[in-house]
């Protein structure tokens, strides 16, 4: 259900109608509603595509969980003790924000936050997790 010890008024809404759902739907909790799902904000997704940091310092998240990303798109600021910017990190794909670290404090080689996309690459029809530029893995 997310994070222990933060408030998040939105997941906590969302996984208290999904659990409810499971127990009408496994008849473990009576209903006389017959309930359909609204499927019109589905967002289908095959691949995880992490992005990371070349450098250590401190992210400046530029997309939430959850905001709609195009391939090339500024996701996150990676700064200095300073404030001045290191790098820009870019989205891999058209995509959707799935994470993002709650610590702003990165080490080189760390993630900024993992986009979440439909592939249409044969490869990854069963699904991907993909590391860096190219790696995937299943």
């Amino acid at each position: 259900m997310g994070a222990a010890k933060v408030w998040n008024v939105s997941q906590i809404n969302r996984v208290y109608d999904f659990v409810n759902r499971v127990m009408v739907d496994l008849k473990i909790t009576p209903t006389n509603a017959t309930v359909e799902p609204d499927l019109s904000k589905v967002y289908i997704i095959n691949t995880f595509h992490d992005s990371w940091s070349q450098y250590g310092g401190f992210v400046e998240q530029l997309v939430s969980v959850d905001e709609p990303v195009t391939k090339g798109q500024p996701i996150a600021l990676v700064r200095n003790a300073f404030g001045d910017i290191l790098e820009t990190v870019l989205s891999p794909a058209n995509g959707r924000m799935f994470q993002s670290p709650r610590d702003p404090s990165i080490e080189p080689g760390g993630s900024v936050g993992q986009i979440a996309y439909n592939s249409t690459d044969p490869e990854c029809a069963d699904g991907c997790i993909t590391a860096g530029p190219g790696a995937y893995t299943r």
